[in-house]
């Protein structure tokens, strides 16, 4: 099974990598070496699996994800609060 996570690119590395922003606001560093499409910019929103960049994601599809795990994680935060 493989698991890639969505990040936003925050800033541009110095040499193969990316500075990347998760969804929770950790930042940390990607490698581009699996990376074949056209140059990344701080604000691309991008899948990374094991610490390399594999694919970049529409911007539209991208934010409405985004929407959707802060939902279920909120939703999951009530739920975990609330007595049984």
């Amino acid at each position: 099974m493989c698991l890639g996570l969505l990040y936003q690119v925050v800033a541009l590395g110095e040499s193969n990598d990316v500075q990347v922003e998760s969804v929770e606001g950790a930042r940390t560093r990607a490698s581009l070496l699996a990376f074949q499409g056209v140059a990344l910019v701080p604000g691309d929103w991008v899948c990374v699996h094991s610490g390399y960049v594999i694919d970049r994601l529409d911007a539209e599809e991208a934010s409405a994800t985004v929407e959707e795990i802060r939902c279920a994680k909120a939703a999951l935060a009530a739920c975990e609060g609330s007595p049984s």
